[in-house]
């Protein structure tokens, strides 16, 4: 058996895939709903094992906090980012707060907080029709008239 090997001068370098890619126009287009079980196959195990492993670290509640953040490279790569405080975080953009009880193990959903260009979009079309079913709606709003961050205050004994 002969395996053959290419030569290196005609290989191409990622980056310039990248850039051939881009330019190209993609009418390609993808369900939100298979996206967002694709994105968040792994996030529920994920939460809870972030939520159990730092039992021992902290003294009564505390909070597990989602950063939903973009890869500075490549732009279509989004990671979720886990990690536990004893405070609460201050409400920000593309985060995802929860309280946890370790005593009784019982996680609370505090508040989603979506990126600041749909936060915005979703603040200037908050009467239209079409968005009053909007689950995160709620979030946006209370974000941008300081409830969260009050709600946040409050949490952490502050008011």
């Amino acid at each position: 058996m002969t395996v053959k090997i290419e030569d290196p001068s005609s290989y191409t370098d990622i980056g310039k895939q990248a850039l051939e890619r881009n330019l190209k126009t993609n009418n390609d287009t993808v369900q939100v709903r298979e996206l967002s079980k694709e994105m968040n196959k792994d996030y529920m195990d994920t939460l809870i094992d972030t939520a159990l492993k730092d039992k021992s670290k902290y003294e009564g509640n505390y909070y597990v906090v989602v950063l939903t953040k973009r890869e500075r490279l490549i732009k279509r790569t989004i990671r979720n980012l886990f990690f536990t405080r004893q405070s609460c975080p201050s409400p920000s953009y593309e985060q995802t707060v929860y309280k946890f009880n370790p005593k009784d193990e019982i996680l609370e959903f505090l508040w989603v907080v979506p990126s600041k260009s749909i936060c915005e979009k979703m603040i200037q079309q908050r009467y239209f029709i079409e968005l009053q079913s909007d689950p995160l709606l709620p979030y946006v709003v209370d974000f941008y008239t300081g409830e969260l961050m009050y709600k946040a205050m409050e949490l952490n004994k502050e008011v």
